[in-house]
């Protein structure tokens, strides 16, 4: 796996050649968190020969519905659009009625063409302007990267 920026380049080492804008999904057996679903690491951008290249959460192109999850107990809190900012992540359009805090955890909505529940980190720090009608929010991955050894790509679900 080469990281670039916010693009992963990883070798494909079966036959099943990825479409362009599947979800590339990780399940790391270690981490707590993501025992019960996968973490969405991007979606395709491109696929040449064997390799593959995965735009992240944090890329400037990326856009993906999310649900705000309870840190202590799961329970939805709110629903907003993470978007990248090339290199980081914002949690975006979150309604101003609508309880962020930091340590929430951030899922995929289920929108498009993504599967619903995937995980994709946690707020690590709330913006709110008085008169804004909405909330926006950091978010920390909660992958890196450069610790993956394999991708999965979900093409049916």
């Amino acid at each position: 796996i080469l990281r670039t920026g916010d693009e992963l380049t990883l070798k494909l080492v079966s036959n099943n050649l990825p479409q362009i804008g599947a979800p590339a999904i990780i399940a790391e057996k270690d981490e707590p968190q993501t025992r019960d679903r996968g973490v969405y690491t991007g979606k395709v951008e491109k696929a040449v020969g064997e390799e593959i290249v995965i735009i992240m959460p944090t890329h400037t192109l990326s856009k993906v519905g999310v649900i705000v999850r309870s840190k202590d107990n799961g329970e939805r809190k709110a629903s907003g659009i993470l978007t990248g900012r090339g290199g980081s992540a914002l949690l975006d359009q979150v309604l101003s009625n609508e309880n962020l805090s930091e340590g929430d955890i951030v899922v995929t909505s289920g929108e498009g063409k993504l599967p619903a529940e995937l995980l994709i980190g946690t707020v690590s720090k709330v913006f709110k302007k008085e008169s804004a009608p909405w909330k926006q929010g950091e978010v920390g991955l909660a992958i890196k990267p450069e610790n993956l050894d394999y991708v999965f790509f979900v093409s049916n679900y």
